[in-house]
């Protein structure tokens, strides 16, 4: 089980709110892991990538830049989201 709380989860939507309408938005949530099954969602990454109709694209270097804070904090990436 994934537990995040409504001012993550509203920030997760307000990024996606902010890109273009007709393209694939993409984001990642990190957080910490409490065990087998429950982890807490902490934090919302939007990876630079290209984005378009029904698909996008995270560079290999992108998806680096996206995960290089996971180290300082002691998280981990917990979760991908992304549209239809």
């Amino acid at each position: 089980m994934l537990l995040i709380t409504e001012s993550l989860w509203s920030a997760l939507l307000d990024s996606f709110a902010s890109l273009p309408h007709k393209v694939e938005r993409v984001a990642y949530l990190d957080g910490v892991r409490l065990g087998d099954n429950l982890a807490v969602g902490t934090t919302v990454v939007i990876p630079n990538a290209t984005l378009e109709q029904g698909r996008y694209r995270v560079e290999s270097d992108n998806a680096a830049e996206a995960g290089r804070h996971m180290f300082e904090l002691n998280i981990t990436r917990l979760a991908q989201i992304h549209t239809h």
